[in-house]
């Protein structure tokens, strides 16, 4: 395990939510309010990025959807300054956000996990009201990890 991996370890506890797994070298997931937050760091410039899936953007989105995923993203003024983007090969959107680490401590991480993590709800309660209105099939996973 390496450093950022034990203070994201330090940090998911500290803001209550389960020990975070080492998926491989620099990645992981950690439990936290039922969402299942995926993590990846990089040692050459200290920084992380957290993730979870909000849902799948349908073949055809409607352009209402298109609107409220762009809005959304507008600045991060409504994701908290998180991003919204999209994983390609598999249609999912991805909540997320990037941080510097060499700075912060696990009480600092925590408290911006514990921000992160208030917001994926209501981003996903968003996503499958736009997916029943247009009465697509959408799988949520509740979380994106790759390797």
């Amino acid at each position: 395990m390496n450093q950022y991996s034990e203070l994201i370890n330090e940090a998911a506890v500290s803001a209550g939510f389960e020990p975070a797994d080492s998926i491989r070298q620099g990645a992981g997931a950690f439990l936290a309010d039922g969402l299942r937050v995926g993590w990846e760091t990089n040692e050459k410039t200290a920084e992380a990025v957290f993730y979870v899936s909000i849902g799948t953007l349908p073949q055809s989105p409607s352009a209402q959807l298109c609107e409220f995923l762009l809005e959304q993203n507008c600045l991060g003024a409504a994701t908290a300054g998180g991003h919204i983007g999209l994983y390609a090969p598999t249609r999912v959107l991805l909540f997320s956000f990037r941080t510097a680490l060499s700075e912060l401590d696990a009480q600092a991480l925590g408290n911006m996990l514990t921000v992160f993590v208030s917001k994926a709800p209501e981003l996903i309660r968003e996503m499958q009201s736009f997916s029943a209105a247009e009465n697509t099939d959408i799988a949520f996973s509740s979380s994106m990890l790759w390797v």
